[in-house]
Parts: C-alpha cells; sequence; structure tokens
C-alpha cells in the first residue's frame, strides 16, 4: 500500500459513498469481516483475499472520517506493535483466540 494507493481509495469512497456516518462505515466493516469469516468457514479462501481487501478499504474509510492519513495510520501500526512486543500472551482459548496479560504494559 502506497499513500498514493489510500488516496485513490479515499478519493473513490467520497465521490460514490458521499457522506456517509461513520456508523454506516462501522456496520459496513461488520459486514464485511462477517463475509470473511463465511468464506472462511465455506473454505472459500480465493473469495476471502476479496473480503479481506473490502475490510481494507473499509477501515481506511473509517481511519479517514477520525482525520487520519496515510501516515497516520503507518504511525499508529508501529506504535500499537512497539506495544503488542512488550506484552505477555496466553496460549490460545477454546476458540482460537489468543489474548495478553493486561499487567506488563
Amino acid at each position: 500500500m502506497t499513500n498514493e494507493q489510500f488516496n485513490i481509495i479515499i478519493k473513490w469512497q467520497q465521490s460514490r459513498l458521499g457522506d456517509v456516518k461513520m456508523v454506516g462505515q462501522l456496520n459496513k466493516l461488520i459486514e464485511e469481516v462477517n463475509e470473511l469469516v463465511f468464506d472462511y468457514n465455506e473454505g472459500a479462501f480465493n473469495d476471502m483475499r476479496v473480503e479481506l481487501a473490502d475490510c481494507f478499504i473499509v477501515l481506511f474509510g473509517i481511519a479517514n472520517k477520525m482525520g487520519m492519513d496515510y501516515a497516520d495510520i503507518h504511525k499508529e501500526i508501529a506504535d500499537k506493535m512497539i506495544v503488542n512486543f512488550a506484552r505477555t500472551w496466553f496460549n490460545p482459548d477454546e476458540n482460537g483466540i489468543i489474548k495478553h496479560k493486561e499487567d506488563n504494559i
């Protein structure tokens, strides 16, 4: 992903979706994640790639709605990874979810 690609996505969203509200974008993200999970459960791994792209596109729109640009997203991810590297993580639970300990950050 480049800054130019991010800006193309944002311009497309603004021209096609207009002034969509944040709640609409959040609900769209839930819809796209559900489609991703459905494709996983069906073993449709190629379709998952498309749904994953949809998730990123919606996330970029949400970030833009919050006033974030490409550089802001990169910084937030880098900062969050520093936190993640410092955390201690549990083994997966019965649902396969791996959580971190809260007290060591």
